[in-house]
């Protein structure tokens, strides 16, 4: 043995202890400990700008834990919308590239915005003119461009002598603009009808904890034997589109959540052949006394569109 590999063995062997200590350590994402923005989904998820008023609609998916602390007397929270028109990258944790253009969405009724991107295109273009880089200054715009809808979750304490904000959580949905004919745009996958999820195979009705009255549980999570929690896709929403010189079809991605639990996988796939993914919830780590969770599910296309299913209330028992 080298005396290099000789010297290198205790290091991993402590880097191994390390890991293996750590794996209790960390909260899984897929836990819902604090409040969380689940997904942004815009409605439609891809647009062709040519089409006259073409636009979107975003809503934000927020999950939060059933025993979430009440706020502080004096503090609220507060939801901030902005769009920008071109996006700085993903280098930039997709800051606005140019940030005199961006500008604030106003919510409708049920929370959700609504935007014309190039409409706020071309307005930043008349407003900045020859100040913007030469590709977006220029008579003619690249063919595809991709903007930015901002969602902000802000703590805002009343104070002299203005209102303090606290950032709490931020997500960012891209959104691809095509400013030159399009055919084939991306639309959201949606999951199947009747029954998306079901619970040790039941069918689970979504559960609105700030509704009026019980909802009914899909389950009870118990630590003699796991839930089997299985999401289905609708396959016709599988949409198969050009990479390079082929085309391929779509692979849906399936992320679970819940507040109390651990999952096996916190996620699956699906696709035309295998259009449901199943993972199992496991009682470990319940805090003592709890007696109800939450679950929710998301889909992803991988090319922007997104869907929410959920939340299911699960009964938590020893």
């Amino acid at each position: 043995m080298s005396r290099a590999r000789a010297a290198a063995l205790p290091l991993l062997a402590a880097a191994a202890l390390a890991a293996a200590g750590c794996g209790k350590t960390f909260t899984p994402a897929s836990v819902i400990a604090d409040r969380r923005v689940l997904a942004l989904v815009a409605e439609p998820p891809e647009l062709d700008g040519t089409v006259a008023g073409a636009s979107t609609t975003v809503r934000a998916v927020e999950a939060q834990p059933l025993d979430e602390p009440a706020l502080p007397a004096g503090t609220t929270l507060a939801r901030r919308w902005t769009f920008c028109p071109f996006s700085a990258g993903a280098a930039t944790a997709y800051a606005c590239a140019v940030p005199a253009c961006e500008v604030e969405l106003t919510p409708d009724a049920s929370g959700a915005v609504t935007v014309t991107p190039l409409a706020e295109l071309q307005a930043c273009r008349a407003l900045l003119g020859a100040a913007l880089p030469p590709d977006l200054a220029g008579a003619t715009l690249p063919a595809r461009l991709e903007v930015l809808v901002r969602y902000r979750l802000v703590e805002v304490t009343a104070a002299a002598p203005a209102p303090r904000e606290v950032p709490l959580r931020e997500a960012v949905q891209r959104i691809p603009l095509w400013t030159q004919p399009h055919a084939g745009l991306n639309l959201n996958p949606a999951f199947a009808g009747g029954a998306p999820v079901t619970v040790d195979g039941a069918a689970a009705s979504p559960c609105d904890p700030a509704a009026p009255g019980p909802c009914a549980p899909a389950g009870t999570l118990t630590a003699a034997a796991p839930l089997v929690v299985s999401a289905a896709v609708d396959p016709s929403t599988i949409q198969t589109y050009a990479v390079g010189d082929r085309t391929v079809d779509e692979t849906f991605a399936l992320s679970f959540f819940t507040t109390a639990g651990r999952f096996d996988f916190d996620h699956g796939q699906a696709t035309r052949a295998r259009p449901a993914a199943a993972v199992q919830l496991k009682h470990e780590e319940v805090p003592a006394g709890t007696t109800d969770a939450l679950l929710w599910v998301v889909l992803r296309d991988l090319r922007g569109g997104e869907a929410v299913a959920g939340p299911y209330r699960i009964l938590v028992a020893p």
